[in-house]
């Protein structure tokens, strides 16, 4: 399989669009779903991935297209509900055509990543809706695809493209964000054991990609690093004896160490400005790794002086981050890891409601609320330990934090 270019008509224009339902969605969904998705500091619409790569593809394909119209009704289901039966029948329609494309035997570069991207905006679709499990079944799809084309072409090429490094970024961000709620190592690093986290090598087959962070709004490293925890997260429970518990002590400080190393090197490369938006949401967002690990290692107790010192980064950050900027997207993870710890703060749990509230309007999905009232459980039980991931895995499945 040789991966190049795809060639596509102008993005400006779609030729599937067969209704005025049709015409609705995909409206919306270019003026404002794909502006919610991208975590660009800047308005041009050159450097929202969502438009400059998904419309030309949209335009080449019926298959995108369809999907995409699945995803603006799940945006705007919760303001338009008349229009969910129509961008339903175009997602169950994008499902049947991505089989049918995977089925080709001889795939084209073309064919190959409008399959890929499909299944990833499936995934995030999903993700959206806020109580599917589904998504764990996409992602999973898409992973084994760049797997498999990983193995049979050159890296580097599968991420020249706009289209292969979209497809990249996209599974790497919903890789390393679905692991917080599964409680297992991302799909790049499945196998690996805990001895592989003080190893400077890396059983991925997948490159991690670089680039700009208008997908995640967080530089690379730091997703590698969530998915290093949820990895430490998936060998707690194997901490039986006294030599498995220096075992993952040991994993942990290095986890820790180089979570250290990078923000000083951040510190000395970055080009962001300190008090940018966007710098402001990687501090949130560094913290709430550093929470996540905290909790991993030494437990729940939300009166612990590092979770005290985890909060205050978090929650200064997220202040002073004005409503509607496009960052705050990234903030969602932050919030809620931190409003399960502001169990005895009723100022800090308001801050944190208010801000999730604002962005289920500002971002509009409908995991945003789920995600709320996973906090809100937390917050009414009083009487409980604080593990906050106890309650998710009973009331709440469905909840990732993208």
């Amino acid at each position: 399989m040789i991966l190049g270019p795809i060639q596509s008509p102008d993005g400006a224009f779609n030729p599937h669009l067969h209704n005025d339902d049709d015409r609705s969605l995909f409206n919306h969904y270019v003026h404002i779903v794909s502006r919610a998705l991208s975590r660009s500091t800047t308005t041009d619409s050159t450097t929202n991935p969502f438009l400059a790569t998904l419309l030309p593809m949209a335009a080449a394909s019926e298959t995108l297209t369809s999907i995409i119209l699945g995803l603006s009704g799940c945006h705007w289901r919760r303001i338009y509900p008349q229009i969910w039966d129509r961008a339903l029948a175009r997602q169950g329609k994008a499902l049947a055509q991505v089989s049918n494309l995977l089925r080709r035997p001889n795939q084209n570069s073309q064919s190959f990543l409008e399959a890929c991207a499909t299944i990833l905006l499936l995934c995030l679709t999903e993700l959206f809706e806020g109580t599917s499990r589904v998504w764990k079944w996409h992602l999973k799809a898409a992973g084994n695809l760049l797997s498999t084309a990983a193995a049979a072409t050159d890296l580097h090429r599968l991420s020249s493209t706009p289209e292969g490094s979209f497809c990249l970024q996209l599974f790497h961000y919903l890789d390393a964000m679905s692991t917080i709620s599964r409680c297992k190592p991302p799909l790049l690093r499945a196998g690996e054991r805990l001895t592989d986290l003080t190893s400077s090598t890396s059983s991925s087959s997948l490159p991690v990609p670089l680039g700009d962070n208008s997908i995640s709004g967080i530089p690379p490293p730091l997703l590698e690093y969530l998915g290093r925890v949820n990895l430490l997260a998936a060998h707690r429970s194997r901490r039986v004896d006294d030599l498995s518990e220096i075992g993952f002590r040991t994993a942990a400080a290095h986890v820790r160490a180089q979570l250290d190393t990078w923000r000083v090197d951040y510190d000395a490369a970055s080009t962001a400005l300190v008090n940018s938006d966007a710098n402001r949401a990687t501090t949130a967002f560094e913290w709430a790794i550093r929470l996540r690990l905290h909790q991993i290692v030494d437990g729940y107790d939300p009166r612990h002086a590092d979770v005290e010192n985890a909060l205050s980064h978090i929650l200064t950050a997220v202040l002073a981050i004005p409503y509607g900027s496009p960052v705050e997207g990234s903030l969602l993870f932050p919030l809620v890891i931190a409003g399960a710890s502001c169990r005895d703060s009723m100022e800090r749990r308001m801050v944190v409601k208010e801000r999730l509230m604002v962005m289920e309007n500002t971002l509009g999905f409908g995991h945003i609320s789920h995600a709320r009232r996973l906090l809100e459980t937390v917050w009414a039980d009083e009487g409980g330990d604080g593990n906050w991931a106890r309650i998710r895995y009973s009331s709440f499945p469905g909840v990732v934090f993208v």
